[in-house]
């Protein structure tokens, strides 16, 4: 249940807990979402720039 790609405000809670935390759940998985995001190719520099890309308005 990611925030939708640009949605500001869903995404200003998110980034303030820091994109070390954001990286972490992705990796670990977080509530209903899946370790990894199923990706277990992905690296912690990729999920950095998702978190970055999804996050800009």
């Amino acid at each position: 249940m990611a925030p939708k790609k640009g949605d500001a405000e869903t995404w200003k809670p998110r980034l303030a807990q820091g994109k070390d935390v954001l990286v972490k759940h992705v990796t670990e998985g977080f509530n209903a979402m899946p370790a990894r995001g199923l990706c277990m190719d992905c690296t912690a520099e990729d999920y950095a720039a998702v978190i970055d890309w999804m996050s800009k308005p």
